[in-house]
């Protein structure tokens, strides 16, 4: 897997450098390598019970704000908008993508069978998310480090990991964590306004209401 996704890289990469503009080549070089750094950081705080709220937002900036702010600044750099629309699409993208993720991860402890992921699963794959920061926070400092220490191993049982969910669901954290998406919601849609009207700003509109309005 590892050889394929290099495989894939070196083919974006050569699709990119096609374009003679060396503006694109430096965003999306910037953009790999802050979604790099974005994973490893994930890695790095998987598990830990002093993984604040600062780094967790941290963490989603660069594995999908930063990426989305790449692709939404390559489609201004491309159509030869000014530098103020291109601050604007970077501003756009990087919100709205925390956003979705932010949202994302909270509907992972919503049941939905047809989402493409089983609820809980990040939870199993001990991955430290907005819901869980709440949770944690109801715990005492040895009921966090006995809950981390299992996660982190994969040894928490069904009862327990099913015991969690629910009091995640029936404390309204994934609630509390999908709603503070709605600060980089209006920060997008602020930047968007000052985009020029087309249908791809009606498109992404659009977009951002779905992301609001989620719900598997």
């Amino acid at each position: 897997m590892r050889l394929a996704g290099d495989a894939l890289l070196a083919r974006a990469n050569k699709i990119i450098s096609g374009y003679g503009n060396t503006e694109l080549v430096s965003c999306i070089s910037e953009a790999i390598s802050s979604t790099v750094t974005g994973e490893i950081l994930e890695i790095q705080k998987m598990c830990q019970p002093n993984l604040s709220r600062a780094e967790y937002l941290e963490i989603i900036k660069g594995k999908t704000g930063y990426l989305i702010q790449a692709a939404c600044e390559s489609g201004a750099i491309l159509a030869g908008n000014s530098e103020e629309e291109r601050r604007a699409a970077r501003e756009l993208g990087l919100n709205l993508g925390v956003a979705f993720q932010l949202v994302d991860d909270a509907l992972d402890y919503t049941p939905a069978p047809d989402l493409g992921k089983p609820m809980g699963g990040d939870l199993r794959e001990g991955k430290i998310t907005m819901p869980l920061i709440h949770f944690l926070q109801e715990l005492d400092s040895e009921q966090q480090k006995s809950f981390l220490a299992r996660a982190k191993d994969k040894t928490l049982s069904e009862e327990e990991l099913d015991r969690a969910m629910r009091r995640i669901r029936s404390s309204g954290l994934h609630l509390r964590a999908k709603e503070e998406a709605e600060p980089y919601l209006r920060t997008a849609h602020k930047a968007l306004d000052t985009l020029p009207e087309s249908r791809e700003k009606s498109l992404l509109a659009r977009m951002l209401e779905y992301i609001r309005y989620r719900e598997k």
